[in-house]
């Protein structure tokens, strides 16, 4: 069991540390917390971070953006920078995240749930799916490609 806490309150985005209030939440709490924050402007991973560095167990990043996309088809990138984050995050999608926020309104800032995430669809085909992505116009692009072909070769 852990406690969701709307971490983000008003126009505020986790685009800054300070943003998310974690000052009414027992350490225990904070620790076993998952911290709901609002999409706003910044990356993603820059939010991830934000939930990370105030102790929190997972990020839901609650889409407030009027958008033709699928949140299933929609990827939260890594922005170059994520390579210290080791909490896991999701994007929740815009009717969902109302009736969060509408929730969080109703019956206060911190409630407990149970979260479960399922992964057996992947886990019993023993199958990984992966993209890589590079720029290339990047200076390390050729070097990466052939240090990375054997291994690549192995996977297959």
């Amino acid at each position: 069991m852990s406690t969701a806490h709307m971490a983000t309150k008003g126009n505020k985005n986790a685009c800054k540390k300070e943003d998310i209030d974690s000052n009414n939440i027992d350490e225990k709490s904070r620790r076993q917390g998952i911290f709901l924050v609002n999409r706003g402007i910044c990356t993603f991973v820059k939010k991830v971070r934000h939930v990370q560095e105030k102790e929190g167990l997972m990020a839901i990043i609650m889409d407030d953006h009027n958008e033709k996309v699928e949140i299933d088809d929609f990827i939260m990138a890594d922005d170059g920078t994520g390579n210290d984050i080791h909490i896991p995050s999701a994007l929740m999608g815009k009717q969902d995240s109302e009736i969060f926020r509408k929730y969080f309104m109703d019956h206060g800032e911190h409630i407990n749930v149970t979260l479960k995430i399922d992964f057996n669809e992947y886990t019993k085909q023993r199958i990984v799916n992966y993209q890589l992505w590079i720029s290339s116009a990047a200076h390390f692009t050729t070097r990466f490609i052939q240090e990375f072909k054997p291994i690549a070769d192995l996977i297959k």
